[in-house]
């Protein structure tokens, strides 16, 4: 009660935030991928809890920092640095969030694997009323075959 969940077509987990960016970095970034795509690996959530911390208005499913997933999210932030994108200062705390809103209290365990065989670049679109919405502006398949389902 009181959360409303992400449309399953915006479920996402963020490798990098770089903000409002001109064209030319983010075509850079693409192509830097698709010539050198990491590899895809797997996700594992272990807790759904409110998102950065207890009071948050998001709820999210947390993911294990596991070596394939820190080494993706690693890969992710060379490409960007060397396409001239800035560096989120923030430590990455992988998750994805499942729902927007302030409802009951929830902080559960729960054991999923997800696949990550694909990596988006969205670009902000924004609109008069100042609110922002997120178009995929490209989306590079990562390298490695056999890894099931696809999550962005």
């Amino acid at each position: 009660s009181g959360w409303r969940p992400v449309p399953l077509a915006n479920l996402h987990l963020t490798l990098g935030f770089f903000g409002d960016q001109p064209p030319a970095p983010l075509a850079a970034l693409a192509h830097r991928l698709r010539v050198v795509p990491p590899l895809a690996c797997r996700a594992h959530g272990h807790r759904v809890l409110p998102f950065p911390s207890t009071d948050a208005p998001l709820l999210a499913l947390e993911l294990r920092a596991t070596p394939e997933l820190l080494a993706l999210h690693a890969a992710v932030g060379a490409a960007s640095a060397r396409s001239g994108l800035p560096q989120d200062p923030r430590p990455f705390r992988p998750h994805v969030t499942l729902a927007r809103g302030r409802g009951a209290a929830v902080d559960a365990i729960i054991d999923l694997e997800l696949a990550l065989t694909e990596v988006c670049i969205y670009r902000s679109i924004h609109d008069p009323e100042g609110t922002s919405r997120y178009l995929a502006q490209d989306c590079i398949a990562l390298a490695g075959k056999g890894i099931g389902a696809c999550i962005r």
